[in-house]
């Protein structure tokens, strides 16, 4: 039998990775290219958070007031003076994006280990070590607001994309970019900011996790490699199909660990993926293409 709190712990979890996978899944419908710095960027906001808490006494929570901006800047810059120009000097675009995204992110990793150091980090609060009782299971406070904040960015995010003029336009460019380019639709600014819109919520998901998890630098490539698997579960073109597969990743994750141990944390994570693959290719909810 498992234990409950197994469960409610890989629920939480598991809607971290799907902040993950929903930022990426936006830069892969609109630019068609597969950005490997996304976890990089992920850790980049976490330990400002961190130093911002750590010399500043900034409370984490309010620190996404600084980090959330930052991040959305940094993505932009990247986008429009690093990716998009090289991309474009380059006639294949996705084999040009994996390399030049693959070399950006070792190179923001290793600024992260030179500037922070390799050493495992996690913030403490008041509030992080809040635990209470629900029908006799002991829940963490801070976990459950993780779980709220990513419903909430989940919610937030689906209102823009269909509510918006920069949502209709990265709808547009999902579906069809020449379509779009040819009824009016700016796709470098587009382009642009749904890199931004992309690193911004990676920095919200770096955050929920130093809250709850420790975290050093190195790990930005498993956070990015995990946001493509929940994609690939979830499947292309909704928010709501990696937010639910975010989920089933997170439970069945904390299973594997409870039943076989740590060590084979990630060989659960590669099982799903390959049955997935075999199985159902587009994913849960798949609407789309995925343009690899």
């Amino acid at each position: 039998m498992i234990p409950p709190e197994v469960l409610i712990s890989g629920i939480l979890e598991g809607s971290i990775y799907s902040l993950i996978a929903i930022g990426l899944s936006q830069i892969i419908g609109v630019m068609r290219i597969i950005n490997y710095t996304h976890g990089d960027l992920m850790i980049f906001g976490a330990m400002i958070s961190f130093w911002l808490f750590t010399l500043f006494g900034l409370d984490p929570l309010l620190s996404l007031v600084i980090i959330v901006p930052l991040t959305l800047g940094a993505g932009m810059f990247i986008q429009k003076f690093i990716v998009g120009p090289s991309i474009r000097k380059v006639e294949l675009q996705s084999s040009a994006s994996m390399v030049i995204t693959f070399g950006l992110a070792l190179v923001i990793m290793q600024s992260e280990f030179i500037v922070w150091s390799p050493n495992l980090r996690s913030i403490e609060t008041s509030y992080t070590a809040l635990n209470f009782m629900v029908g006799g299971v002991l829940v963490n406070l801070m976990r459950v607001l993780a779980l709220l904040m990513a419903v909430a960015v989940a919610v937030l995010l689906h209102l823009t994309l269909s509510r918006t003029g920069l949502g209709r336009a990265i709808r547009a460019c999902t579906q069809d970019r020449e379509a779009a380019m040819m009824l009016g639709v700016n796709f470098e600014k587009t382009a642009y900011l749904t890199f931004g819109l992309s690193t911004a919520l990676a920095s919200v998901a770096g955050l929920l996790w130093i809250l709850t998890h420790v975290l050093n630098p190195g790990l930005g490539i498993a956070f990015t490699v995990r946001g493509f698997i929940v994609l690939i579960l979830g499947g292309m073109g909704s928010i709501a199909g990696p937010f639910i597969a975010g989920i089933i990743v997170g439970l069945l994750e904390n299973i594997g660990i409870y039943v076989f141990g740590g060590v084979f944390r990630d060989t659960v994570v590669y099982v799903i993926l390959f049955l997935v693959l075999l199985l159902r290719p587009r994913g849960i909810l798949g609407k789309v293409e995925v343009y690899a």
